[in-house]
């Protein structure tokens, strides 16, 4: 994935009408750890009990962390074309908003070092305060797509 791609991507995910939630699911052993790395990239405290965080016990048939995205495609010309290749389609039971998901730890954790969180919705304006002038004309681009 070029720097361009990432960005554009992250205007994509960063536009309210995606409605984008990110969710974790672990053993509470991988949570924990994990909880200082999400501190270091999102500048906040991890949300142990939300309910974009699903702890999972630790004898759990589950290795390493699973994160995912999921969002709304309003219109299918519009998904940039990384994103397009490694979307799934389809959400999940009880999702009715989000009909796209996506399952990447590298997107996800690098989508929270410029302002995105576990949870939905969002924060726009904390996301676009990261984003560089160099970065700027992606992020519109992906942040600007129907």
């Amino acid at each position: 994935m070029t720097r361009y791609e990432f960005f554009e991507i992250a205007g994509y995910f960063a536009n309210p009408i995606r409605n984008t939630l990110i969710e974790i699911e672990a053993r509470q052993t991988t949570i924990n750890n994990y909880a200082p790395h999400y501190l270091a990239k999102t500048g906040l405290n991890f949300p142990f009990g939300a309910d974009s965080v699903t702890t999972l016990k630790n004898d759990a048939d589950k290795w390493g962390r699973e994160m995912r995205l999921y969002f709304t495609v309003t219109n299918q010309t519009g998904i940039p074309n990384l994103i397009n290749q490694l979307m799934t389609i389809g959400g999940r039971p009880g999702y009715d908003i989000w009909n796209q998901r996506l399952n990447s730890i590298d997107i996800i954790d690098e989508l929270f070092a410029i302002g995105f969180v576990l949870g939905h919705p969002q924060d726009l304006a904390r996301i676009q305060a990261s984003i560089t002038g160099a970065d700027l004309t992606a992020f519109n681009n992906g942040l600007n797509r129907p």
